[in-house]
């Protein structure tokens, strides 16, 4: 599920999205949309100076 997250957040041809993640209290929202942002930030690090970076946060 993180590649998706990943892949959709990232895929220029879907902009502008939204990513709405729904689940009870504890089912691991937040870890999931900290290991989609580490994988993002892993493909496009922010020490690369282009001007179509993607922004994690």
């Amino acid at each position: 599920m993180v590649d998706l997250v990943a892949d959709i957040a990232t895929n220029r041809d879907l902009s502008p999205s939204t990513i709405g993640l729904y689940g009870d209290w504890g089912s691991g929202k937040s870890s999931l949309m900290k290991l989609a942002q580490k994988k993002i930030e892993e493909k496009y690090p922010k020490n690369e100076k282009k001007k179509d970076t993607v922004k994690t946060q």
